[in-house]
């Protein structure tokens, strides 16, 4: 006998389907909830080895910020209020597959340069979650 989703739902008692679609619609609304909570940033604070070395408004498109890091230089742009990395010197490129960050409390890093890009926002908000708020 094969697996099919007929056979499945052929096994599912009325309360199973019941909690499945409860937990559908409890994950979608939690989703919206959180997305919902978190603000859009003001500003990126760039850290390299955990000291700041550069704080850019988000309000303003920059194409190309360089950055020295610990194996070289990283590229970032910043564009309709997001910022993301171009280009970097490290072996991976993972910073790069983080793509546009803009809410507040969001990071780009990059571990082998020691980079840590933060998106901030008002300072009396900076330190709130999403279940603080």
């Amino acid at each position: 006998m094969f697996i099919t989703l007929k056979n499945i739902l052929k096994l599912l008692t009325p309360a199973d389907k019941i909690l499945i679609v409860f937990l559908a619609i409890f994950t979608g609304f939690s989703y919206v909830w959180v997305s919902r909570a978190t603000s859009e940033g003001k500003s990126a604070v760039i850290l390299v080895s955990n000291k700041v070395v550069a704080r850019y408004p988000l309000d303003k498109n920059i194409d190309d910020i360089k950055i020295n890091a610990k194996q070289g230089e990283v590229h970032l742009r910043i564009k309709n209020n997001r910022i993301k990395v171009t280009a970097a010197a490290c072996p991976n490129k993972t910073c790069m597959g983080f793509g546009w960050q803009s809410r507040v409390e969001e990071i780009i890093a990059c571990i082998p340069n020691q980079l840590l890009v933060k998106i901030t926002g008002d300072s009396n908000q900076e330190s709130l979650d999403a279940l603080s708020r």
